[in-house]
């Protein structure tokens, strides 16, 4: 491994930390297969009939996983998907592997990536003569997983509606969707499947609420330990509000029964979306009437459930006229970065923009107020998707009517300082003949995108057509890092990172940026030198976060970012578990954590299907750092995970620790 002298000399204290959040970044060998022409672009589906609602997931290589429902059987819609490489190459079945071709209609299909380069997918699912939630899992190589046509997360009295799901970390994912078996009111319920398709909790879900009034539209996002922190519309006070709970990995709540409030305050508010705020907590948004119209607010609530911001949210937008359709995406230092359609433009306006802001993990928004416009181009702007750039801004995109005559897909970057990176108004991705809409988004691995739509290029039938953005908009590097990751440890960042793919790479540069600093500085040049790297940079003071961005320097000198990781300082009083280096390995690896206190102990090692195959801690530690060697000399390649847990002092009152990490081995 390459290990590199560190820059400044430093002291050793009794302090130690972790990395709480990190982008994986797999820049593109090669854009040969994505066109460069926004009127080509590449098609995933065009069987006959219709295919709509795509969704989309990382493949984990630079890719994605596209899913849809498929009226191609003329009968009813059923759900099928398909991968496309970093390339665009359709990798499975041409036209897309069928996921549920049931009986009747299958709907609104949603999913995660596995870990292992494929996904957990669910449905609305009407083959028993009442809506249910189905699920099935499709490896890399497009197979179906579980039983054919999928497993029923719910099959329960009356309907259950509107999937919404998060990944387990460990190749399951739990789901959760509104219920009417209690009519005349409708809850929200939670269920987890493993990697096996077993589902775990409760038959035919967990209540995550009970009694009278409704309750719609549950979105999830993973509490980084196996369970689930869920957001929803809520009218028990009257008016709709927005609630939350947390469930742990067993399917136990964890707060206040029914929920916590995020907001009750006067009006209605709606549609609410969900990011982790990069520790244990959530940051949510909102579609808010306090004010009459339509406006934007978010809240954040911590891992035990209490708000961290202003009471009843803080305003992301209250321009005049409505804002809507919002969605939301981590900032990498503990905020987000929020965008939404607009009708600020004038009195009666019928046309929106598109608009977006970037909010600080303290609650204070960090651009323009009331939003930086992403567009504000002729006609109309709408249904905004967003994903991280790996930099502390985003890439945005929007179906858009610019040309009065057909809806196109546009996109734009922001970058953190709300400055938009690419063409004014944004760059055309799809302007093929007739209307392209519903755009969905997922991170190439780089600082760009891929995006995937319905387009009606075709004439009156919709097919599923996607399209790299660097294709059109440049932005290639000449090397693939498969673990970029970074975590601070006795007064220093330490910066780590592999690589697997090498065309024309000459070194790297690394850069840093002190949170809320718009400019990045350089820290280091680091020659090519084989396949794994290390830099240890001393931490700056009291500073809570640093960014790091590495970049990939080519033969010719140019750079292009390679990655990007967001480096948080914890305090002495915390457990740590460090990411395990090296990262990928093939025969052994070392594992780091830190303990304050003297406790009790646990780490192990389970397979993708979550079989225990290592137990390589278990007894009582003293404070400090430690280390433990993984050997995997017998067993295969894959993906694996270890799960760190701390049992404290009773005594000491304080809750038990656990923390699921994922690794890879490569033989």
């Amino acid at each position: 491994m390459r290990r590199i002298v560190p820059r400044l000399a430093f002291g050793h204290r009794r302090s130690a930390g972790f990395l709480l959040f990190s982008v994986l970044l797999v820049p593109h060998e090669s854009l040969a297969q994505w066109p460069g022409d926004p009127a080509v672009n590449v098609a995933v589906c065009t069987a006959t009939q219709e295919q709509r609602k795509p969704a989309i997931v990382s493949d984990g290589s630079g890719g994605a996983i596209i899913v849809w429902r498929d009226y191609r059987s003329g009968a009813d819609y059923d759900i099928y998907a398909q991968r496309v490489d970093e390339s665009g190459v359709a990798l499975w079945t041409a036209n897309g592997v069928a996921i549920s071709t049931a009986a009747f209609d299958q709907y609104d299909p949603v999913l995660v990536n596995d870990g292992s380069g494929g996904a957990v997918i669910a449905w609305r699912d009407f083959r028993n003569a009442s809506w249910d939630i189905y699920a099935q899992r499709i490896n890399s190589s497009g197979v179906v997983q579980w039983t054919a046509n999928g497993v029923p997360i719910s099959i329960a009295a009356d309907s259950q509606w509107k999937p919404a799901i998060a990944a387990d970390g460990a190749g399951g994912a739990i789901i959760t969707w509104y219920d009417y078996r209690s009519l005349p009111n409708t809850q929200i319920y939670v269920q987890h499947i493993d990697a096996l398709g077993a589902v775990q909790w409760t038959a035919d879900g967990v209540a995550i609420t009970t009694g009278a009034n409704d309750r719609y539209d549950p979105a999830p996002v993973s509490d980084g330990l196996g369970g689930v922190i869920i957001a929803w519309r809520d009218s028990r006070n009257g008016n709709m509000d927005i609630y939350a709970q947390r469930i742990d990995a067993s399917g136990a709540v964890q707060w206040t029964a029914n929920g916590v409030a995020v907001t009750t305050a006067a009006g209605g508010q709606y549609d609410p979306v969900i990011v982790r705020d990069g520790s244990d907590g959530a940051i949510i948004t909102w579609r808010d009437t306090r004010n009459t119209d339509e406006d934007i607010f978010a809240q954040r609530v911590s891992g035990s459930g209490g708000a961290k911001w202003a009471t009843d949210g803080v305003a992301v937008s209250t321009a005049q006229n409505s804002q809507s359709g919002q969605a939301i995406v981590s900032d990498g230092s503990g905020g987000a970065i929020v965008t939404w359609a607009d009708l600020r433009a004038g009195s009666g306006a019928v046309y929106s923009d598109i608009y977006a802001q970037r909010i600080d993990s303290s609650g204070v928004v960090q651009w323009t107020a009331d939003g930086a416009p992403v567009s504000t181009a002729g006609n109309e702007q709408d249904v905004p998707a967003i994903i991280c750039d790996g930099s502390g801004g985003a890439v945005i995109t929007w179906e858009d009517y610019r040309s009065g005559t057909n809806y196109d897909i546009y996109a734009q970057r922001i970058d953190a300082s709300g400055v938009v990176q690419w063409a004014a108004n944004g760059v055309a991705i799809s302007t093929a003949a007739n209307t392209q809409t519903n755009p969905a988004i997922v991170s190439d691995g780089s600082t760009g995108a891929v995006i995937a739509w319905e387009d009606y290029r075709s004439g009156a039938n919709c097919d599923i057509y996607a399209q790299d953005v660097c294709a059109i908009v440049g932005g290639t590097s000449p090397v693939t890092v498969v673990d970029f990751h970074g975590e601070y440890l006795e007064g220093r960042a330490v910066i780590s990172w592999s690589i697997h793919y090498v065309d024309k790479l000459a070194a790297f540069r690394l850069y840093s940026r002190r949170y809320g600093e718009s400019s990045w500085k350089f820290v280091a040049k680091i020659e090519k030198d084989g396949t794994e790297y290390q830099y240890y940079d001393r931490w700056p003071g009291s500073e809570s976060f640093v960014d790091y961005r590495l970049d990939a320097v080519d033969l010719n000198g140019q750079e292009s970012t390679a990655g990007f990781v967001a480096v948080r300082k914890i305090e002495a009083s915390d457990n740590i578990i460090c990411q395990n280096r090296p990262n990928p390995f093939g025969r052994s690896t070392v594992i780091s954590y830190a303990l304050p206190a003297r406790q009790h102990v646990t780490l192990r090692v389970f397979d993708i299907l979550g079989h225990e195959v290592a137990t390589l801690v278990d007894g009582i530690e003293s404070a400090g750092v430690k280390s433990v060697q993984f050997d995997a000399g017998n067993l295969p390649s894959g993906i694996y995970t270890y799960r760190f847990s701390v049992a404290p002092d009773a005594a000491s009152g304080d809750k038990p620790f656990v923390s699921v990490k994922k690794m890879l081995i490569l033989k």
